[in-house]
């Protein structure tokens, strides 16, 4: 149920009652505050309350309680910090901190105490470098740092030490270039490199060597204005993915899986003004996923899977002004979901799922001026939700 009022608030309420029930209810009273609460009662409750109360502070609290309790909060209070705190008390406690203090800086932690724990913190400091770390001690640890130096640099690592360890390091150096790197050393590592140089260009490049068919990805903008990136993985049934933005202005993205009942994805854009997106799994039920936005000014988005209770998703914008989205899942108990924008300035979103127990769900905008939005699970302990506004304004 929702309404609003005389006195000006809102009151959202929606309850399954008399074992353990559930309360959701939201309202804008006259003091100006907003009040959310939503709560499981008499085992173990759940209670979820936010609201913005005359103090100016914003207070959000979620909680399990009774048995190991989970606390959730976050307030912006009248010295203009933000406290955000969640954990899982008694065992092996998970603690999540993040405030904006009068210092000017940030402060976030989160950790799972007592048995090999992680601790993430990242804050902003007086100095305006900016520190993230989080790592999980005592076991071959993973530690991931990324500050902002007084040089003006950026620094992002994470490792996992001591067994042929992952270093990722990524940063900007006063020439101006960033450089990320990743790899997995001594035993057919994975390199992962990007930098943006003096001249310019992006170079990504990504790769398993040593191995049979490696993994190569690279991308990068060149002065010649195209964009170039390929992945693929060789010698054995590969992946080919290639995506670039050549001098003739359209874009081409290509992604397959060869040999064996293909995938291809393509999207370009071409010289009469076109985007066509397509991408499919051939020789067996295929799938296939098209969008392209034509001369006439319609957008059309197409998938399938076919030959067997196929799946159809279609949705575009025809010379008429109107929108048409539908998808289903036809020959045994299908579903359909359909939403568009008629002439007549009506919107009507429809999914169910027919023939045994069905789920009906319909919203629309009529001419009178109403929104009508239902939903429910028939025949058996059906859920019916409703909401409308209509021409007396209730």
């Amino acid at each position: 149920t929702s309404y609003l009022a005389r006195a000006g608030f809102l009151c959202r309420t929606s309850y399954l009652a008399r074992a353990g029930f559930l309360c959701h209810t939201s309202y804008l009273a006259r003091g100006g505050f907003l009040c959310r609460t939503s709560y499981l009662a008499r085992g173990g409750f759940l209670c979820h309350t936010s609201y913005l109360a005359r103090g100016g502070f914003l207070c959000r609290t979620s909680y399990l309680a009774r048995a190991g309790f989970l606390c959730r909060t976050s307030y912006l209070a009248r010295a203009g910090f933000l406290c955000r705190t969640s954990y899982l008390a008694r065992g092996g406690f998970l603690c999540h901190t993040s405030y904006l203090a009068r210092g000017g800086f940030l402060c976030r932690t989160s950790y799972l105490a007592r048995a090999g724990f992680l601790c993430h913190t990242s804050y902003l400091g007086r100095g305006g470098f900016l520190c993230h770390t989080s790592y999980l001690a005592r076991a071959g640890f993973l530690c991931r740092t990324s500050y902002l130096a007084r040089g003006g640099f950026l620094c992002h690592t994470s490792y996992l030490a001591r067994a042929e360890f992952l270093c990722h390091t990524s940063y900007l150096a006063r020439a101006g270039f960033l450089c990320r790197t990743s790899y997995l050393a001594r035993a057919g590592f994975l390199c992962h490199t990007s930098y943006l140089a003096r001249g310019g260009f992006l170079c990504r490049t990504s790769y398993l060597a040593r191995g049979g068919g490696f993994l190569c990805r690279t991308s990068y903008l060149a002065r010649a204005g195209f964009l170039c990136r390929t992945s693929y993985l060789g010698r054995g049934g590969f992946l080919c993915h290639t995506s670039y933005l050549a001098r003739g202005g359209f874009l081409c993205h290509t992604s397959y899986l060869g040999r064996g009942g293909f995938l291809c994805r393509t999207s370009y854009l071409g010289r009469g003004g076109f985007l066509c997106h397509t991408s499919y799994l051939a020789r067996g039920g295929f799938l296939c996923h098209t969008s392209y936005l034509a001369r006439a000014g319609f957008l059309c988005r197409t998938s399938y899977l076919g030959r067997v209770g196929f799946l159809c998703h279609t949705s575009y914008l025809g010379r008429a002004g109107f929108l048409c989205r539908t998808s289903y899942l036809a020959r045994a108990g299908f579903l359909c979901c359909t939403s568009y924008l008629a002439r007549a300035g009506f919107l009507c979103h429809t999914s169910y799922l027919a023939r045994a127990g069905f789920l009906c769900r319909t919203s629309y905008l009529a001419r009178a001026g109403f929104l009508c939005r239902t939903s429910y699970l028939g025949r058996a302990g059906f859920l019916c939700y409703t909401s409308y506004l209509a021409r007396a304004g209730f």
